[in-house]
């Protein structure tokens, strides 16, 4: 019975080392292939679509690598990865969202009407154009009427499109010395009426995609892809209503940096799949 249980308790034993000894063999094979994932130190990569374009990126990519560690080679036989970019250039036409905030006043019977310009931005729906406007829109009121003391806000104003804005422009009017009145004898009797309105603007975009797969099959493809906006402008004239705030559109376009961010994105993808990378050679494709 003894002999038994050692047999069975020497097994389980040899049992245990054997699965351990392959923990450790696999173990040791994971570092192994780890090492051989840090033996990348060269990728060759290809700017393919727009010369110009290309050109452009690969000034930006110079730049970005060799911040990072990576020098350019010229020769594609003595890279360990091969790196592909496809550069797209398209025209789309796109909406820009602009607030208008029409002020009607009554004072001592007369009618005064003002327009303010709010927010101007791409998110032409759902994005909040009205509620940073609402403190000045109150201080201008007051530099209008510096002597009225009393106002009346009338039913009849149109606050669909910001509630936000409602809410500040109220508190806003107390703070510059105003006092909110039910009554039909208000000082200032004022009706607010906010519009979105949709301008349309060309945009000239690139799309990026990079894939870069390493020679032997090593490891498999890893692959980057965006859109940025190069350049924007009005489709057709400015609208009668702020015309100054469509005179500069490059805010649209990243402040001309589309193609610097471009690269930058690049450069950051290039070294986390190929952080063991220290050269890289780049072309402009045909």
């Amino acid at each position: 019975m003894f002999k038994l249980r050692w047999k069975a308790g020497f097994a389980l034993v040899f049992m245990t080392c054997s699965m351990l000894a392959a923990c450790v063999q696999k173990a040791a094979k994971i570092v192994e292939d780890v090492q051989k994932t840090k033996k990348i130190k060269k990728v060759f990569l290809n700017i393919r679509g727009d010369a110009k374009l290309g050109h452009r990126l690969w000034t930006y990519l110079d730049f970005e690598l060799e911040d990072r560690g990576i020098a350019l080679v010229d020769s594609e036989k003595d890279a360990d990865a091969v790196a592909d970019i496809d550069l797209t250039k398209e025209v789309v036409t796109a909406n820009l969202g602009l607030g208008v905030i029409r002020i009607h006043s009554q004072v001592d019977g007369k009618n005064v009407e003002e327009n303010q310009c709010a927010s101007l931005s791409t998110n032409e729906d759902d994005g909040e154009l009205f509620a940073a406007s609402a403190e000045g829109a109150a201080h201008s009121l007051r530099r209008r009427f510096p002597k009225a003391h009393t106002v009346k806000l009338d039913d009849a104003s149109d606050w669909a499109s910001s509630e936000s804005f409602r809410s500040k422009f109220t508190q806003n009017i107390k703070d510059s010395g105003f006092v909110l009145v039910d009554g039909p004898k208000a000082d200032i009797v004022l009706r607010v009426n906010l519009e979105k309105k949709k301008v349309p603007v060309d945009e000239e975009t690139v799309a990026y995609r990079m894939s870069l797969i390493a020679r032997g099959g090593e490891r498999g493809p890893v692959s980057s892809s965006g859109t940025r906006t190069l350049f924007a402008k009005l489709k057709s004239s400015a609208p009668e209503v702020c015309p100054d705030r469509f005179d500069n559109l490059d805010w649209v376009a990243e402040n001309g940096g589309a193609l610097y961010q471009t690269a930058h994105q690049l450069a950051i993808d290039l070294s986390q799949h190929e952080s063991g990378a220290t050269s890289i050679s780049i072309r402009n494709g045909k």
